[in-house]
């Protein structure tokens, strides 16, 4: 009888551990989480565009007779064609395709960029 009170005991001072662990684990967490959100945040920029806004689109599709580093991750300009929310938006590709996109995945095209048509250098020759 005696040792069967003892093992209840022993097992109710365990279960009260477990919880004040679990309840410190919990609070940790927490801080742990927003410790990480604020390094995160800190980086982070929301950035608004608005209708007929120029963008280009974060496309991270490498090719394979290309290095990563020298493939091209961003395609475009496109054109903003709605603002769903502050976060979604509406771009048109091309003629009469349009994608529902992330802010993430967006890029401001700047006025230069958009109205030069600046055609790429010719080949340089290099004298030895």
């Amino acid at each position: 009888m005696r040792k069967k009170h003892e093992y209840e005991k022993h097992v109710n001072v365990l279960a009260e551990r477990l919880h004040e662990a679990d309840k410190v684990a919990g609070q940790q967490s927490k801080q742990n989480y927003e410790t990480a959100k604020r390094y995160c945040d800190r980086k982070t920029r929301l950035e608004q565009f608005k209708k007929g806004d120029f963008v280009y689109v974060h496309d991270p599709i490498y090719k394979r007779s290309k290095a990563r580093e020298f493939s091209y991750q961003y395609k475009g300009p496109y054109e903003i064609e709605e603002t769903i929310s502050p976060l979604i938006y509406k771009v048109r590709q091309g003629g009469r395709t349009s994608v529902i996109l992330h802010l993430n995945r967006l890029k401001r095209a700047f006025e230069q960029a958009v109205n030069d048509n600046i055609s790429p250098p010719a080949e340089v020759q290099i004298k030895s």
